[in-house]
């Protein structure tokens, strides 16, 4: 017979301390930053120059600002006064001016956001925005009621002017004057 040769036990392996598994799973501050980042090359909001930014800031605030009181109506009657606030919707050139500023935020988001590359944009823009802008103005000097003038003079109805005529005015302006900007910059 053939001698076998004598085998000896293998050793175990050294034993090292457990350790956690490492994490797959990202912290919140990242997940985050990832999100962002997904959104911002999907949206494009790398692509916004400021004034861009600056003519849909103004918009939203001119559409915010078409519902805050535009006119105070106040009538004393026994003594007693009565009042109630009016929004731009209650006479033409509140509304229709909104109406343009928000047309001129469409055509800055088409341009911007969308990628249209007509070059009637920029003065669409500057258009829609003057016109907005002057019907905005114009509705500082035209009263809702007009008709109404000689009730007015006999029951004592005041008609002033509240924030909302205001803010909707500077935020006319701002996108008037953007626009303007866009619109004379040369071409890129």
């Amino acid at each position: 017979m053939s001698p076998r040769a004598k085998t000896t036990p293998a050793e175990p392996p050294p034993v090292e301390p457990e350790q956690p598994p490492a994490s797959t799973m990202p912290t919140f501050s990242a997940r985050l930053s990832q999100s962002a980042a997904a959104v911002s090359s999907i949206v494009g909001f790398d692509r916004i120059k400021q004034p861009a930014w600056i003519i849909i800031v103004a918009g939203f605030v001119a559409l915010i600002a078409s519902f805050l009181p535009w006119y105070r109506v106040s009538v004393s009657v026994d003594e007693r006064l009565i009042s109630d606030n009016l929004s731009a919707w209650h006479g033409f050139f509140g509304w229709f001016g909104s109406l343009l500023l928000v047309a001129a935020v469409a055509t800055t988001v088409m341009r911007v956001f969308f990628g249209f590359k007509n070059p009637l944009l920029p003065l669409a823009t500057l258009v829609t925005a003057g016109a907005g802008c002057g019907c905005v103005f114009l509705a500082l000097f035209v009263q809702p009621f007009s008709g109404l003038s000689l009730y007015i003079q006999l029951f004592g109805i005041q008609i002033r002017h509240g924030f909302g005529n205001w803010l909707s005015l500077a935020s006319a302006l701002a996108i008037a004057l953007t626009a303007y900007k866009l619109y004379s910059q040369p071409a890129k």
